[in-house]
């Protein structure tokens, strides 16, 4: 279930972007998607999905004699996924064999000796700008393939203690991918700004990385009618939140409800001490996972200038509910404020938060030193750089 949910989180996400504006292609709604795929059996069903009218859709087709050709409506042109028997939500095999492709007007053809994770597209501009990042990205995809399935081989019938050390050489080995991974992401992004891929992954490229030098020169390479689409106004407020909130900022100030229903004022709360601003939810698994390492941070440290405000993500009277359970559940002995409005908590928002768990780390005089610490990493910075213990 694990790679079903990457799939979901990864994927869906983008297929409602860089939609208009794009001056790679025409406003334009049928398009059809011609493939040669040798290496899949007869019968084999195919699911494309794709956004129409808000609305997402899901067409099917089989493949007969290597072959397999579908036409479609869209209202505006779109990014879709064709994945091999199966498509997250429904109730087949999970798979990983799947392309990317951009709907729009004209022919895209589609080929492959190996499944869909290997075909080549092109037909359009955007496809061809859609291929040219596959292939970049093609060495690390199988690395990390071989990786993953030496794992597997290598964690069978193992002790314990063999599978934990296998499983943190995998990690470590897996991470090293991830990084050279967002390397040809930002070179990709560089190379062709304006393609509708480029536009797709730059929520994620806000999400994982403070490099706000770099994302300046992105948002300027885009052209002007890209700039002026809705993934650029994005693009560019969330870049002026970025350089508010970055590295020797001063922290904004917000005030909202504790568990008593009192108000609780940031600016007040975190004057002259070190407060980490910690976002999460009692929804988020990860969340819950990670409050162990910062309530043991918090015991160790708190009689050193050291505080937390926890400020959580939580919807309505129901979140309210879950959200005391949590604490009491999870033994958070610090301040905790919420306004009950899920995503669009305005401390959250004014953090440009999106994802849980996130925190900042703030001084004494109010500015931001840290961002994102966590297990131990946090207690080794607040050891080695905030407090010192004898």
């Amino acid at each position: 279930m694990k790679s079903i949910s990457i799939i979901i989180a990864l994927i869906f996400p983008f297929l409602g972007v860089a939609q208009t504006n794009n001056p790679n292609v025409m406003e334009a709604s049928e398009f059809e998607i011609r493939g040669v795929v040798k290496s899949l059996k007869d019968n084999t069903k195919l699911f494309i999905v794709y956004n129409s009218n808000k609305t997402e859709k899901v067409d099917s087709v089989y493949v007969k004699n290597g072959l397999f050709s579908i036409k479609g409506r869209v209202d505006k042109p779109s990014l879709a996924y064709i994945f091999n028997g199966f498509y997250p939500g429904s109730t087949h095999k999970p798979t990983s064999d799947y392309k990317r492709i951009y709907l729009g007007s004209g022919v895209i053809n589609l080929s492959s000796l190996s499944g869909l994770k290997y075909s080549v597209i092109n037909g359009t501009k955007a496809n061809r700008d859609i291929q040219l990042y596959d292939d970049m990205m093609l060495s690390l995809v199988k690395k990390r393939e071989a990786l993953q399935y030496q794992f597997y081989k290598d964690i069978d019938g193992k002790s314990k203690s063999e599978k934990e050390q296998i499983t943190e050489a995998y990690n470590n080995n897996t991470d090293k991918i991830r990084t050279k991974e967002l390397s040809i992401k930002y070179d990709y992004i560089k190379k062709v700004p304006n393609s509708v891929l480029s536009q797709a992954m730059i929520p994620e490229m806000l999400m994982r990385s403070e490099n706000l030098v770099l994302f300046d020169s992105l948002y300027n390479a885009m052209s002007p009618s890209v700039q002026k689409s809705e993934m650029g106004r994005y693009f560019f407020s969330t870049l002026q939140i970025k350089h508010k909130t970055t590295y020797g900022k001063k922290a904004l100030d917000f005030t909202q409800n504790d568990l008593n229903g009192n108000p609780v004022n940031f600016e007040q709360f975190r004057k002259g001490k070190y407060v980490l601003l910690d976002f999460w939810a009692s929804w988020c698994v990860p969340c819950r996972q990670e409050n162990p390492n910062v309530v043991k941070a918090y015991h160790k440290y708190r009689n050193y200038n050291f505080d937390i405000l926890g400020v959580a993500l939580e919807n309505g009277e129901s979140g309210r509910i879950a959200w005391k359970k949590a604490i009491a559940q999870d033994e958070l002995p610090w301040t905790q404020v919420s306004d009950f409005k899920y995503w669009n908590n305005e401390a959250a928002v004014l953090y440009n938060v999106l994802s849980v768990p996130s925190n900042y780390l703030i001084d004494p005089n109010g500015i931001i030193i840290a961002k994102n610490l966590r297990g131990e990493e946090l207690e080794r910075f607040l050891r080695d750089r905030l407090i010192t213990i004898p």
